[in-house]
């Protein structure tokens, strides 16, 4: 008991106290790396939902109209697809645009439901997720996250 009183009077040494200092600090750094991490990730989920938001979007516009898709995105808004947000990429940072083509993707015209499923219809703009890669909208109604060559990524097509 004696003892406990004597060191608890004493305190803590400038080393014990620096190495406190250095665990906090490690602890500190890997927490905020994966809070980044799960950010992007969760801008990557939400940019792929909204992607799939516009699949069914122009699979419901080819249904009205001969099973051709739409000259332009802007078709959608506001018939099929309601709020100009649903045409922003989160990760962009953009505010909802004034069109749906002044949104965060790039739409490929003059395609039909007949093209193949793996035809790529609206991407991500490269700047999206900075050059990390970004979300592909297909025909057939898949998104998929797609990386380029080289470590840089740009939409097919483009």
């Amino acid at each position: 008991m004696k003892e406990l009183q004597q060191w608890w009077r004493n305190g803590f040494t400038l080393v014990e106290l620096l190495v406190v200092v250095a665990i906090i600090g490690l602890l500190f750094g890997f927490l905020t790396s994966g809070v980044q991490v799960a950010r992007r990730k969760a801008s990557q989920a939400k940019c792929a939902n909204n992607l799939r938001q516009v699949g069914i979007a122009l699979q419901l516009y080819a249904g009205d109209h001969g099973e051709r898709f739409p000259a332009s995105i802007d078709d959608l808004y506001p018939s099929y697809i309601d709020n100009l947000e649903t045409f922003v990429c989160p990760a962009s940072g953009q505010t909802a645009p004034a069109s749906a083509s002044a949104g965060g993707y790039s739409y490929v015209s003059g395609l039909t439901t007949s093209e193949s499923s793996t035809t790529a219809i609206a991407t991500d703009a490269a700047a999206n997720h900075r050059g990390d890669g970004g979300n592909v909208l297909y025909v057939g109604g898949d998104v998929r996250w797609s990386t380029g060559s080289g470590g840089s990524w740009s939409p097919p097509g483009s």
